[in-house]
C-alpha cells in the first residue's frame, strides 16, 4: 500500500500569491496544459465571493469573531492532500479520483466544520494529482491558556464559555496534528493508502534540493582539500628545518622529525582519499544529469506525439460539428443530462418524443462561474426551427434559464443588505 500525504502549514495574510497558483491565474511550467481542464473547484463560494483569497476574508467576517484579528495572526491553513505519484496515477487508471476527492472533502468538513473549509481545490495537470484546500481556523470556547487559570485558580473574573475566535494554535497541537495524520489515513484506506510510519523524521526532498546537497558536499570536501594541501605545505617547510637540526642530532635520534613526517604521509593520504570520493561523486552527478536529459527528451516526444493525437481528434469533431450540427448540440445535451442523473434511455424518449420530465436541474454557466441548481424543475429536449435539439428548463433555453437564476441570486443579496 502507498502512503496518505496530508500537508498542513499557515498563512498569516489572504494568501493571494498561493491564490494565483491554485486558480491558475498563471502556468507554471510543471503543468501539463492538456489535463488542465480535468482540474476541480470542490467547493462553492458564497454569493459575491469570487476567489479563495475573498472566501477567507469572507469567512472571518461572518463568524461573529469576538476579539479583533490581529495584523500577524494566521487567517487561515494549507492543506495538501494527496499520494505518490505512482498510487494517484493508480487511483485515476481506476476511475477512482473523484471519488478520493469526496472522500477527502468529507473528511475535512467533519473534523473542521464545513463552514471553515472555505476552498478546495483539485490539480490534476501536474505529475502528481492533488487537492489544495484552505482552512479558517475558527474555534469556540475558551483560550487553552485561560482554561489553565480557572483549573488553577487564577483566574479572578468570569468569561464566556462559547466565545468564536480565529486560533490555529488550538487546531495544530501536537497531539491534533498526530491524529489528522491518523484519522485521514483510515478515511481513504479503500483506495490502497495507509499512515506514514509513526514519529518518522523523514522529509520530503525535490530532485534539486537532492544535487544541491550533493553539491554542496562535493565543494566541502573541494574546501577540506585545499584546507589540508596548505597543511601539508606547511609542515614540509618545518620538516626542512627539522632535517637540518637533524644533522646534527642525527647520532641521538630526532622524535620530533619523525612525527611531523608521520603526520605528513597521513595528511597526504586522506587528500588523496577525499579527492577520489570528491571524484566519484561528480561523475555520478554527469551520469544522473544524462539519464535526466534523456528522460525529457523522450516525454517532449510523447508530448508531441499527443498534440499531434488531439489535432487530429479537434479537426474530426469541427468536421462533425460543421455537417452534423444537431448531432453536436444532442451530444452536449447528453453530458448535462447525465450531470442530472438521466439515463441514456431516459434521454432517447425526451429526445423522440418531446415529452417534458421533472426533477432537480442542474447546469454548470461558464459566464457567471458557477452551478445553478433548482429542484421539481420541467426539462424538456425540444427542436428550434431549423430541426436542432435544444434543452430547456422551465420553458426556458439553458442560457436563459441561468440567466435568470443569476438575477434572482443578485436580487436576493440585495434584499439581504436591506
Amino acid at each position: 500500500m502507498g502512503y496518505a500525504v496530508l500537508h498542513i502549514d499557515k498563512a498569516r495574510s489572504n494568501d493571494s500569491g498561493n491564490t494565483a497558483h491554485i486558480a491558475r491565474t498563471y502556468t507554471p511550467s510543471n503543468v501539463d496544459p492538456s489535463r488542465t481542464h480535468l482540474n476541480r473547484e470542490l467547493v462553492q463560494f458564497p454569493a459575491n465571493v469570487t476567489n479563495r483569497s475573498e472566501a477567507i476574508e469572507h469567512r472571518i467576517a461572518t463568524a461573529g469573531i469576538y476579539r479583533k484579528v490581529a495584523k500577524n495572526q494566521v487567517k487561515a491553513l494549507r492543506f495538501i492532500l494527496s499520494s505518490s505519484p505512482k498510487d494517484m496515477a493508480r487511483i485515476e487508471q481506476e476511475g477512482r479520483l473523484y471519488e478520493w476527492c469526496d472522500e477527502s472533502m468529507d473528511w475535512l468538513r467533519s473534523t473542521f466544520g464545513a463552514d471553515n473549509v472555505v476552498a478546495a481545490t483539485l490539480h490534476a495537470d501536474e505529475e502528481t494529482p492533488h487537492i489544495h484546500a484552505t482552512v479558517v481556523p475558527i474555534v469556540t470556547g475558551e483560550r487553552r491558556k485561560a482554561k489553565e487559570e480557572a483549573e488553577n485558580g487564577k483566574r479572578k473574573y468570569k468569561t464566556t464559555k462559547n466565545k468564536v475566535r480565529l486560533c490555529a494554535d488550538d487546531v495544530l497541537t501536537p497531539k491534533k496534528l498526530e491524529q489528522y495524520q491518523t484519522d485521514y489515513a483510515k478515511r481513504v484506506q479503500r483506495f490502497g493508502l495507509e499512515r506514514g510510519v509513526h514519529g518518522s523524521e523523514a522529509k520530503h526532498r525535490t530532485t534539486m534540493e537532492y544535487y544541491k546537497e550533493i553539491l554542496k558536499s562535493t565543494k566541502e570536501k573541494e574546501a577540506r582539500k585545499a584546507e589540508l594541501t596548505a597543511k601539508i605545505k606547511e609542515l614540509e617547510k618545518q620538516a626542512g628545518k627539522l632535517r637540518m637540526k637533524g644533522s646534527l642530532y642525527s647520532l641521538f635520534g630526532n622524535p620530533e622529525l619523525d612525527k611531523a613526517e608521520k603526520r605528513i604521509a597521513d595528511l597526504e593520504q586522506e587528500a588523496e582519499r577525499q579527492q577520489y570520493l570528491s571524484e566519484k561523486e561528480k561523475n555520478e552527478i554527469r551520469k544522473e544529469v544524462v539519464l535526466l536529459k534523456d528522460t525529457v527528451k523522450g516525454r517532449d516526444r510523447a508530448i508531441a506525439e499527443l498534440k499531434e493525437t488531439v489535432q487530429v481528434y479537434e479537426e474530426e469533431r469541427n468536421w462533425i460539428k460543421r455537417f452534423f450540427n444537431g448531432f453536436y448540440q444532442l451530444l452536449n445535451i447528453r453530458l448535462m443530462l447525465r450531470k442530472m442523473n438521466f439515463s441514456d434511455d431516459r434521454i432517447a424518449e425526451m429526445y423522440r418524443t418531446e415529452t417534458p420530465q421533472r426533477g432537480t436541474a442542474k447546469a454548470y454557466s461558464g459566464l457567471y462561474k458557477r452551478e445553478f441548481t433548482e429542484e421539481d424543475s420541467e426539462i424538456r429536449i425540444i427542436k428550434d426551427e431549423k430541426k436542432r435539439p435544444l434543452l430547456t428548463i422551465n420553458g426556458l433555453p439553458i442560457t436563459d434559464w441561468c440567466e435568470q437564476k443569476w438575477k434572482q441570486l443578485i436580487n436576493r443579496n440585495r434584499s439581504h443588505r436591506l
